[in-house]
């Protein structure tokens, strides 16, 4: 998995199969890649760059593993909420900010149930701090529910019925019960390095 830095989301098209949603991959098989993702502002620091990037990206690889994808990329964009919801009205009809867009680009699987995945998270960083504050819980652990929750998106999970949405949450839960403190610090390192007027 690759994490690609942007300011923003639009590629200049829409997305071959978007499936936006509000709340959070193709190369390498086998074993996780360590992917070089480039989110983190200088001002953060070498280590605390590579900390705050392989925090994200292990994350993101834990989710899609548990659901079967064996090769994936992943673009990891942070906006404002101007830019999500412009996203939100472009190819999901809804005028309204939003904490987190997925977009699927393919996703597919092999003869042998291997799946192939490649698509885009979009999160709001705005949001990430007034919710973090509204649910009592550091930046970085609500940025990794969003990551977990944008990522299960990308693998086609939803939460439109009261089933779908029970199963995504245990699934949330699950990997945010993994999440580990030091994980947890690193992302809230770089959302304050990222943006401390957004506290």
């Amino acid at each position: 998995m690759s994490a690609r830095r942007s300011s923003g989301a639009s590629r200049g098209k829409a997305p071959a199969r978007g499936r936006a949603k509000p709340t959070a991959g193709p190369r390498r098989a086998k074993a996780p890649p360590r992917a070089r993702a480039a989110i983190a502002p200088a001002s953060l620091g070498r280590a605390g760059r590579a900390a705050a990037e392989r925090a994200a990206t292990e994350l993101c690889h834990e989710v899609l593993a548990r659901q079967g994808v064996v090769r994936a990329e992943v673009g990891l964009a942070f906006g404002g909420d101007d830019t999500l919801r412009e996203l939100n009205r472009r190819y999901r009809g809804l005028d309204k900010a939003t904490d987190v867009l997925s977009f699927t680009y393919e996703d597919q699987s092999d003869g042998r149930g291997r799946r192939r995945l490649a698509g885009d998270v979009v999160i709001s960083v705005p949001r990430i701090f007034v919710q973090a504050r509204r649910y009592r819980v550091s930046p970085g652990r609500e940025l990794a529910r969003l990551l977990v929750h944008g990522a299960l998106h990308l693998c086609g999970h939803d939460h439109l019925r009261a089933g779908e949405r029970t199963r995504m949450r245990g699934l949330e839960l699950a990997h945010l019960q993994r999440l580990g403190k030091k994980r947890e610090q690193a992302l809230t390192q770089l959302l304050l390095a990222w943006s401390p007027s957004m506290e």
